[in-house]
């Protein structure tokens, strides 16, 4: 008897070990995607029992009242408006002590000069002198146009509460105060006599640069100048 596996046995051991192979594969397959199939569907029910927060910024505005105030403005000024509030209180006859704040922040005035009422009227000729006068009205502080910087992490803010005072509400209202009068600090800061005279001569500056295509045409002889009106 012969054990040997015949030639024509060849073929079909082959085809069974291919099969297997094949089968194996397929087992390993499936094993990872029932793995990967489990881990989403746990990740599934962990985000099932999740609260949904969805975030939503409107942003809208209106159109208000257009006055019609046309200005020039001349200058425009960075400057920092600092405001201390102090809140004193007293029980009984106790002193409480005093609840502080002191708050800077960024601001931005300018100054402008009101073109309403210019006409041919603040244009002066003197023949004897050949010149040509622009009269205008002195710069002004737009007291309309104010930036207050609002970031609050671009405020520098500082509270100190009274020793028997309750922080949250006495900070709270020495802050709000504070912030309240920011841009009547920021106005006298721009209230400076600097800023001032740096405002009235960028005034005469730019005044001439907007008559020059008017001088073009004047004489030759004829100067041009700018005057403030006498206050």
């Amino acid at each position: 008897m012969n054990d040997a596996t015949s030639p024509s046995s060849a073929p079909v051991v082959r085809t069974i070990g291919l099969v297997f192979i094949v089968a194996i594969v397929v087992a390993g397959i499936v094993i990872l995607y029932m793995l990967r199939t489990g881990k989403e569907l746990e990740s599934d029910l962990k985000n099932a029992f999740k609260p949904n927060v969805i975030y939503k910024t409107v942003l809208s505005g209106v159109i208000g009242e257009l006055n019609n105030n046309p200005k020039l403005v001349v200058l425009t000024a960075d400057v920092i408006a600092e405001v201390t509030v102090t809140s004193k209180k007293s029980w009984m006859g106790l002193d409480l002590g005093d609840t502080i704040t002191a708050v800077k922040a960024p601001a931005k005035v300018q100054y402008f000069v009101p073109l309403r009422d210019l006409g041919e009227n603040n244009f002066v000729f003197n023949s004897k002198e050949r010149q040509l006068t622009v009269i205008i009205p002195r710069p002004v502080l737009d007291t309309e146009m104010v930036f207050i910087e609002t970031d609050p992490a671009k405020l520098d803010m500082q509270t100190q509460a009274g020793w028997l005072r309750f922080h949250v509400s006495s900070a709270k209202y020495t802050e709000d105060m504070a912030r309240k009068n920011l841009k009547e600090a920021a106005l006298n800061v721009a209230s400076n006599e600097l800023l001032i005279e740096r405002a009235e001569k960028n005034a005469r500056e730019q005044i001439l640069k907007l008559i020059l295509p008017i001088s073009t045409n004047l004489a030759d002889d004829v100067s041009v100048g700018v005057k403030f009106k006498t206050r």
